[in-house]
């Protein structure tokens, strides 16, 4: 049985494999920048500017959700398939449809005027 000459193109190649082999094996995380002012100047921290990120990245919201003892968020559909067997009528319509945000928040509309 002959081998293949290791040619730069073989071993690239096989680099590459094994790289690629490696990144499919890992879970991917991101970190998400927070730019502390405006102008880009280091030593500087704009309150508003930090804040303003923070909120539209949801963070806060986040926070004030595990400081509330809920560690987990549902995303929306998973939320709403498995509370449709107690939603009212009209929200189960929304959720066959697709409307998961507005199926969810009819269904806890309902229950806060039935429960109060």
């Amino acid at each position: 049985m002959s081998r293949r000459k290791q040619t730069v193109a073989i071993r690239f190649q096989r680099e590459l494999h094994d790289l690629r082999a490696e990144l499919e094996s890992t879970v991917t995380q991101f970190i998400r920048c927070i730019k502390p002012n405006a102008v880009a100047t280091a030593g500087l921290l704009e309150n508003d500017t930090v804040s303003a990120q923070l909120e539209s990245a949801g963070v806060m919201q986040t926070i004030a959700l595990k400081r509330q003892g809920y560690p987990v968020r549902r995303p929306l559909q998973s939320f709403a398939v498995y509370f449709y067997c107690i939603m009212p009528s009209n929200a189960a319509v929304m959720c066959r449809a697709g409307q998961y945000l507005q199926a969810c928040m009819t269904l806890l509309q309902y229950y806060e005027r039935l429960y109060g």
